[in-house]
């Protein structure tokens, strides 16, 4: 979530977010906030999944797995 608050253009969306991660119920708050935000609500889905793809793929070079994979969607 830090990385993607890293790479929110409208500061105060940024400030909004790093607060809601600042404490108990994180993810929460961070869904919450996105909410009123759709476009950077879909960007964050993108990211996440991006991020999710990026380790497993690491993992499975690791382990000498080749994966069989398709092109990632594009990220805005």
């Amino acid at each position: 979530m830090e990385e993607f608050i890293a790479t929110v253009a409208d500061w105060r969306l940024r400030n909004r977010l790093e607060r809601a991660i600042g404490g108990r119920g994180a993810f929460r708050y961070f869904r919450d906030v996105l909410a009123d935000y759709p476009t950077e609500r879909e960007r964050w889905f993108a990211f996440k999944d991006a991020r999710v793809r990026e380790r497993v793929l690491d993992w499975l070079a690791e382990e000498g797995i080749e994966p069989i994979v398709t092109a990632p969607p594009e990220i805005e």
